[in-house]
């Protein structure tokens, strides 16, 4: 099954996000017979209720998703509003991911997650599919014990598994799930 998937670039400058959205993204899709992944934080807010804050619409990216058939894959519930970035006194989705119709059937989750390497939070969708996952190698894998007789691996291995386990307990209060 072939995709695109294409990311959406991220500019302060409402002119150059304008442009890549009305020639640039235009131009790109134009040839597109497969199915399409858009992906990307927008700046932008197409739906009233997607910002608490000032409502910044783009008739560009409106276009571009209501041309091409491209469907938002949140949906939004009276208590889940699946905000990806907050300020002071507002919260927005800025952060989104558009499909074609066919891939929307092929959702089985999307959540928003906290992370530790934005003040976004990311948006994760999964997708069934029906390939199967390719076989590597020979077809399992073998470690090689004499590793663990290295330098303390067992602390060292049960201290990242501590800090693992810590980062999820922190970032699991931060996770919206909607199906």
């Amino acid at each position: 099954m072939d995709y695109k998937y294409i990311r959406s670039i991220r500019s302060r400058k409402k002119a150059e996000r304008d442009r890549f959205y009305t020639n640039d993204l235009t131009h790109i899709v134009a040839t597109t017979k497969s199915d399409m992944l858009l992906v990307g934080d927008f700046n932008y807010t197409l739906e009233t209720n997607d910002s608490t804050g000032k409502k910044h619409f783009s008739r560009a990216l409106a276009s571009i998703v209501n041309e091409l058939d491209l469907h938002d894959v949140w949906n939004a519930t009276s208590t889940n509003k699946g905000y990806t970035h907050y300020a002071s006194k507002t919260a927005s989705r800025l952060d989104r991911i558009y499909v074609t119709k066919h891939l929307r059937t092929r959702k089985t989750s999307v959540e928003t997650i906290a992370t530790t390497f934005t003040d976004h939070f990311a948006v994760v969708l999964r997708l069934a599919i029906d390939e199967p996952l390719p076989m590597r190698g020979r077809g399992y894998w073998k470690m090689n014990v004499s590793l663990l007789t290295r330098c303390n691996i067992h602390e060292r291995g049960k201290n990242i598994m501590d800090k693992m386990a810590a980062t999820q307990e922190v970032l699991s209060q931060y996770r919206h799930v909607v199906g």
